[in-house]
């Protein structure tokens, strides 16, 4: 029996790429230069067809692990914020004055809610919206909104639970409103007596 050799059709890549030929149906061409090689189906040229690949091969190790990168640039800075000073007793804070469109340290003096006590006097407190807002006396009291809202008394309470504007004429305590309500015990009409259920003080 003679010995049959079968030879692949080769060439050089380049002379692959510029001749371009159809291969027959089951007909290999090789790459010399990239010992690679298609088979041909008889209708694409050669620089349509794929190459033939075998399996991949198992996966390598891992590589060493490079080296750490360079350090980005600095962030933008931000503006400094408002630097408070040390208060000198346990009532100091910061607060918005409308008045002066300032930030002011409240000194003795306690202001919480919008437009509260925005030109009180020494040792005065105002809580609640528009409470001695202008023209509170010193050490006065407003608890409430509307509370001694114009010139308050000095060393005057007012607790206004009314949503109406209270003011004091002179120094004492000033409360709106009392419920009316008959006392169980009896009284004479107009007088205030307490209610131990509830806490409540009412007028007869």
């Amino acid at each position: 029996m003679k010995a049959v050799r079968v030879l692949f059709r080769t060439d050089k890549t380049g002379e692959w790429r510029t001749n371009n030929p159809v291969l027959m149906l089951g007909e290999p061409g090789y790459d010399v230069q990239m010992s690679t090689f298609r088979i041909g189906d008889g209708k694409n040229y050669w620089n349509n067809l794929k190459d033939v690949a075998g399996q991949p091969g198992p996966t390598g190790p891992m590589g060493p692990r490079g080296s750490i990168g360079l350090i980005g640039p600095t962030g933008p800075g931000i503006d400094t914020g408002i630097v408070f000073r040390n208060g000198t007793n346990y009532g100091n804070y910061y607060f918005w004055n409308d008045f002066t469109s300032s930030w002011v340290i409240g000194s003795t003096k306690v202001n919480l809610g919008t437009g509260a006590g925005e030109y009180d006097m020494e040792g005065s407190v105002a809580i609640g919206h528009e409470a001695g807002s202008a023209g509170q006396g010193e050490y006065a009291v407003a608890l409430g909104s509307f509370a001694g809202k114009n010139d308050q008394s000095a060393n005057s309470i007012i607790l206004n639970a009314s949503g109406e504007d209270l003011n004091s004429t002179s120094a004492g305590l000033f409360v709106k409103p009392l419920r009316q309500a008959t006392n169980p015990a009896g009284g004479v009409s107009g007088s205030l007596w307490y209610n131990p259920e509830t806490g409540e003080i009412c007028y007869n």
